[in-house]
Order: C-alpha cells, then structure tokens, then sequence
C-alpha cells in the first residue's frame, strides 16, 4: 500500500518534473508532512478550471489544451486524469493540474487515454465539433482515428463521466463525429 506521503511526493516530482520540462502546470507551493505522517501538497491555482470559466471557451483554448497534452506526452508523463476541472485556464493558456494518478514513461495506450479524455473534455465545454477540429489539428487525422477506439465511457474518470452525462455528450455519437471529420472508419473499441 501506498502511503499519503508517498502520494504527496510522487504528485509533486511529476508535477515539478513537469514544469521543469516546459509543460504548462499549476505550480507546487509547498509539500508537508508532520509527525503523525499527515501529507498536504500546496498547488498554486493559476485560474478558473476549464468548466469554471465564465467565458466561452474559443478555438485558441482548444488549441492550447492540446498544445499543453502534447507537450506532457513528449516530457514523456502520462496524466490520467484529464477533465475540466484539472484544466486551468489563465488568458488563453490552459494549465494542468492534479498529478495524482500521472506516471513516467507512459506508452502508446496511455497517451491515447489521455488524448480521449482530452477530447471528452473539449466536447463539454465546447461542443462535439469545435472538439474534434481540434483534436485533429493537433493529432492529424492518423492521430485522431487512432484515439477513436479509446472513446468510450470506461476510458473516461467518474467525474469526466458525469459532467459529459450532464453536458448531453455521447460517447458514441463523439466517437462517431471524430471518424466521421477524419474520414476514418468505426473501428472496434479498445478492451
């Protein structure tokens, strides 16, 4: 079993690991543990969470939330966690949050888990084609049809869930849209 300080440091070095590699991250403030082994990690909120955003949410945003996943995948860190609320936005710069279930060298099917989420993400608090534009610009079409079998409710946390649920975003119809803008077909879902 994991200990909290043990989760607290390893949230921290990913997300130092992170920033020191050029991804745009909430910052660290502080790590404390005191005598009885109770953990708190300190991150600097840098803005409103994607879905907090009192604004409409424009293409240049889009645009940086993958900017942001793609720059944590080629630091060679894997998320898993990726919703609204670990999207901070600051201007049009979209920041990450929330290391806790992030790894290192994250293979081939992480990265797309991430990249699912990302587009679930961008398809609630956009809509499904501002996201999937989006998604292709920054994957290409290649990119995008190889996430596509990734789009499924088990690929998304409970949060991202339900918050899709509640914005009236269906995962198949999703998956579909994404085929459909990169001219790909409906391949079978990852198990």
């Amino acid at each position: 079993a994991v200990t909290r300080r043990q989760q607290i440091e390893h949230q921290a070095f990913l997300t130092l690991l992170a920033e020191r590699r050029g991804v745009a991250v909430a910052p660290v403030v502080a790590a404390v543990v005191d005598d009885r082994g109770d953990a708190l990690l300190v991150l600097q909120r840098v803005g409103p969470g994607l879905g907090d955003s009192l604004s409409e949410i424009d293409d240049a945003v889009l645009s940086s939330c993958w900017r942001t996943l793609v720059d944590l995948h080629e630091a060679g860190i894997r998320h898993g966690a990726i919703s609204p609320e670990r999207l901070q936005l600051v201007g049009a710069a979209v920041h990450l949050s929330d290391f806790d279930r992030a790894v290192i060298g994250s293979d081939v099917a992480s990265r797309r888990l991430d990249q699912a989420q990302l587009l679930a993400t961008t398809a609630v608090v956009a809509d499904t084609d501002r996201a999937t534009a989006a998604a292709a610009a920054a994957l290409g079409a290649d990119g995008l049809a190889a996430v596509t079998s990734y789009l499924q409710p088990a690929a998304l946390t409970p949060s991202l869930w339900r918050q899709a649920a509640a914005a009236g975003v269906d995962m198949d119809m999703l998956r579909k849209a994404a085929v459909t803008s990169v001219g790909g077909t409906d391949e079978q879902l990852q198990p």
